[in-house]
């Protein structure tokens, strides 16, 4: 392939060096090689630790959040609950 006069072309090399990423992520941890083009991903471990809270402001569907049972208590028990938010209600999971 030929180089036309200031008309850059296409090569492996360029577009992986166009790649620009920027990991501030915390727990997880992302990266690019640009000489092999592989994004690597390490997320979170095993386990996740959800501590309980009050009612979540602003809900989106596929939110999951630990109920305290006593200044948010969904389930009217009184017991600490695994609650996901689906089609603009609280459901419990656990």
């Amino acid at each position: 392939m030929t180089k036309i006069k200031d008309k850059p072309y296409y090569t492996d090399c360029r577009a992986r060096r166009a790649i620009n990423l920027s990991d501030t992520s915390g727990q997880n941890s992302i990266s690019y090689d640009e000489d092999t083009g592989v994004l690597s991903f390490t997320g979170l471990s095993d386990i996740l630790t959800l501590n309980p809270v009050s009612e979540p402001v602003s809900p989106v569907n596929g939110n999951i959040a630990m109920a305290d049972g006593s200044t948010w208590n969904p389930n009217a028990d009184g017991t600490q609950a695994l609650m996901i938010y689906i089609n603009g209600a609280w459901s419990k999971i656990i």
